[in-house]
């Protein structure tokens, strides 16, 4: 009989970008086996990727979705947007939101009778809630709590030590209040998902006790529904090489100096190379892009919708793949859902990466090519190999990816479903 199952997330189309995509797969997949999803999300939300084409999916037809909430929240996050600022007040909002993790608990601190009304008109058996932003598990956990139900806890992304998170005083404030929480949250949550197996290690360094919990490491994935074209799509004669998503927090002058360095050398005087960036890009990046714009075809795309943006990777002879060596030097242990999509789209990966899991994925499956971030010759030398078994008009299949069933977002749900039925006793 099929369990019914509420999905406590505060992304959630309309908004877009990568990070909504793994809930959306559980939505479609999950009633395979034998979980109907009801979604518990936002009102009114506001995210600097928006796609609205995402509400339209025919699989979220029928789905209860209830979106209430977050009024105050979002009218902080637009004035933190404004010229002026939040000011006074909207500072002391945003302290206040803090003893509860993040800013994000201003959403979901007046709807908790709400939430218990939902449990009981929908009959829902089993809680998951997924994060960023971390503070809808204290939200599950209040829900547990209310109405007795098992509660699964999934992190998308690592509490206390997200290597994107910027140095600061909030920051540190908001890092240390989530060190505090999160043992609490382990110890209440019923089984608890992680995305790679560095960020369960490290969890399970950090709270010891995590050893006695049911856990699992479930990987983002692709869909392979959206990938069906891949096989037909034509690359041009121009050596295209593309990136997918935000470039606001990564350092690309590295690889722009080794991209110039293989169009200026002697072999590669007359290959046409064009570089796609699809997505948003800081100022910083835009500068780069501009230098090296002079010798070659540098386009910008700016946001685009998720589909387009894999037809793009599609049309690509070689995905660009570059992480942050930034802050907490960490980027190369996130396995985002775009590193699955560019597997997906069956094109070599050139990785510009630090040593860790994603390097190890890449080179353990033969997917692509790595190279340091700082290595301006070892670029060039990855560049080249990407040019030399991508000539000519269509990728060389003897470098295409299979479409190994491990990656895909089908896999990745039957995985979670199973996992659900040992943390709810089905299984």
């Amino acid at each position: 009989m099929a369990k019914n199952l509420l999905i406590v997330t505060y992304y959630f189309p309309p908004m877009g970008g990568v990070g909504v995509q793994r809930v959306l797969k559980l939505i479609k997949y999950l009633p395979r086996y034998g979980y109907n999803p009801v979604i518990l999300t936002v009102a009114g939300a506001t995210h600097n990727v928006m796609d609205s084409s995402l509400s339209e999916l025919s699989y979220l037809k029928g789905v209860p979705i209830y979106r209430i909430g977050g009024e105050r929240l979002m009218s902080y996050l637009n004035s933190r947007q404004k010229k002026g600022g939040v000011g006074l007040m909207g500072n002391l909002f945003a302290i206040k939101q803090l003893r509860f993790m993040d800013i994000y608990s201003a959403w979901w601190r007046d709807l908790l009778p709400e939430a218990q009304d939902i449990c009981e008109k929908e009959n829902i058996d089993i809680i998951y809630s997924t994060s960023p932003p971390h503070s809808v598990h204290i939200f599950a956990k209040k829900i547990k709590e209310m109405t007795g139900l098992k509660w699964v806890m999934e992190l998308r992304d690592s509490m206390t030590e997200w290597p994107l998170r910027k140095p600061g005083l909030i920051t540190s404030i908001q890092s240390f209040v989530e060190s505090c929480y999160e043992p609490r949250l382990y110890e209440s949550a019923d089984g608890i998902i992680f995305v790679t197996k560095y960020q369960r290690k490290h969890a399970v360094q950090r709270c010891p006790q995590l050893v006695e919990k049911q856990t699992e490491v479930v990987l983002n994935g692709y869909d392979e529904d959206e990938m069906r074209c891949s096989e037909s799509q034509k690359v041009t004669d121009v050596f295209r090489i593309v990136y997918t998503g935000s470039l606001q927090d990564f350092d690309i002058s590295v690889f722009c100096d080794a991209l110039v360095c293989f169009s200026e050398s002697k072999a590669n005087k007359n290959v046409d190379i064009e570089l796609c960036i699809v997505g948003d890009i800081n100022s910083e990046a835009q500068a780069h892009l501009d230098r090296i714009g002079i010798t070659i075809n540098v386009v910008l795309t700016g946001v685009v919708s998720h589909s387009e943006a894999l037809d793009y990777q599609q049309k690509a002879h070689c995905l660009l793949l570059i992480q942050t060596t930034n802050y907490k030097q960490r980027g190369s242990e996130i396995l985002t859902g775009k590193v699955f999509e560019y597997i997906g789209a069956k094109r070599p990966i050139l990785a510009v990466i630090k040593k860790g899991e994603l390097r190890n994925l890449i080179i353990d499956n033969d997917i692509g090519i790595v190279s340091d971030p700082f290595d301006i010759e070892g670029i060039c030398k990855a560049i080249e190999w990407c040019y030399r078994v991508s000539i000519g008009r269509e990728v060389e299949p003897s470098y295409r990816v299979s479409h190994d069933k491990k990656f895909t977002r089908l896999y990745q749900a039957e995985k979670t479903a199973k996992f659900m039925d040992i943390v709810g006793g089905g299984g």
